[in-house]
């Protein structure tokens, strides 16, 4: 299908945290299919099922429009007394049901749906399906109304190669192009800006204190920022922060150094701190954070030369 990107199960098992893959393997229903096309970032979903009874097979199939959240195509046919290899025969007629546009790539000649005898476009009966569901992928389709579809034109066949009348589809149409191994998935903060704030508490006096900041995600593990600290004394900091696990994620683990100047009654103090925390993104624009730091201060008046403890929490935005 011209223009269209498909993602298989291979590339979806890549992107998705553990959740939402614990999520998908238990999902049946049209909200639940809608709200990982969301975390996958795709226009549409297909799914379907294949099930057995007694000597019977049945192919249900139905094509999710993830923006408007409903089933956009249904397709649903049984094979009396058939084996497993008629499913290739229906194949291109259950095709040109789901994808009506460009139903001339799977039937030569075919200018809109099939309405062929045994094909219903009503949901499938759930006591015909079996323990046999699974998600056969993920299809990113664009949709031209008020066009007509555009004949692909058939490359040269192949010595041995089926005959037209054959509606079995070439090898090539289910050929799947999986995407670069370092593909960002929907929570990756590479390439964007940061901005947010956070409470700060000095734990051995409890004092409270406010931080701002800025940064900027220069690939998948590292982050570069600024922060402004506003208390009884006000200063920045410099800060380069490291995600070690999971920097695609929901939930990723970080370590931040970064490098403090503070003005205060009694002249400038300067040190250096380090961070452990975590990060947990709702989406791919809004985040929370926690983490508790260590700050020593080696260029300052008497009575500042003195190991900080910090436990800082907060919210940020990216765009």
């Amino acid at each position: 299908m011209k223009d269209a990107k498909v993602m298989g199960s291979r590339e979806v098992d890549a992107m998705l945290g553990y959740e939402q893959k614990k999520q998908m393997a238990g999902c049946t229903d049209t909200s639940c299919m809608v709200a990982i096309g969301g975390a996958l970032g795709v226009d549409k979903i297909l799914m379907g099922s294949v099930g057995k009874l007694g000597n019977s097979y049945t192919l249900n199939l139905k094509l999710i429009n993830i923006k408007e959240g409903n089933i956009e195509e249904l397709y649903s046919k049984r094979i009396k007394g058939g084996s497993e290899e008629d499913f290739l025969d229906i194949m291109p007629e259950a095709l040109a049901t789901i994808f009506p546009a460009s139903a001339s790539t799977w039937i030569k000649g075919q200018k809109g749906p099939v309405g062929a005898a045994g094909a219903e476009r009503s949901p499938p009966d759930p006591i015909q399906v079996v323990d046999l569901q699974r998600t056969i992928g993920q299809v990113k389709v664009p949709v031209k109304k008020d066009e007509p579809p555009v004949a692909k034109a058939e490359a040269p066949r192949p010595p041995g190669a089926r005959q037209d009348n054959d509606q079995r589809p070439a090898p090539a149409i289910e050929k799947q192009v999986p995407p670069p191994e370092d593909k960002e998935g929907p929570y990756s903060h590479a390439g964007k800006f940061l901005v947010g704030a956070k409470g700060l508490f000095i734990v051995p006096s409890f004092n409270a204190a406010g931080e701002v900041f800025l940064g900027y995600g220069i690939g998948q593990w590292v982050e570069l920022g600024a922060a402004g600290i506003v208390s009884s004394s006000f200063g920045g900091a410099l800060r380069v922060q490291s995600f070690v696990y999971n920097p695609d994620g929901m939930l990723k683990p970080f370590i931040a150094v970064q490098v403090p100047y503070y003005q205060t009654p009694d002249g400038g103090i300067m040190g250096v701190g380090g961070a452990p925390g975590v990060q947990v993104d709702f989406s791919g624009m809004f985040g929370v954070t926690a983490e508790v730091r260590a700050e020593y201060y080696f260029s300052a008046p008497a009575g500042y030369k003195s190991l900080l403890v910090f436990a800082l929490a907060g919210a940020q935005a990216r765009f």
